[in-house]
């Protein structure tokens, strides 16, 4: 459940025009958020009075290496290697069908 500071910080990100899921989340199970760059970025343009440095500074910074970790754990499976794998055999199939401007723009890669 939402206390309501965190419904405020919530409704401060949507009115400086974040988009919740795509540019922050809440896990209420283990209490920790999650702002993008461009929430951040929002949040500085919309409220500029305040201090979002510091605010930020207060948050604890989590890698991707971190977070990759975490969805490797949750999942139960290497994700990242699989949606590799899959985006390179995706590539392969549209060159073996010689599709018309997919072909010539893969081969420059």
């Amino acid at each position: 459940m939402m206390h309501k500071t965190e419904f405020e910080l919530f409704q401060l990100m949507v009115e400086a025009g974040a988009v919740p899921g795509r540019d922050f989340a809440f896990d209420p199970q283990k209490q920790a958020y999650w702002l993008s760059d461009r929430c951040c970025e929002l949040l500085q343009r919309h409220y500029p009075a305040h201090d979002w440095t510091q605010t930020f500074a207060d948050f604890e910074q989590g890698s991707a290496t971190q977070a990759i970790a975490l969805l490797h754990q949750h999942l139960g499976v290497d994700f990242a290697e699989r949606i590799v794998r899959y985006v390179c055999d995706r590539l392969r199939f549209c060159l073996k069908l010689n599709l018309p401007g997919i072909s010539s723009r893969l081969s420059m890669v």
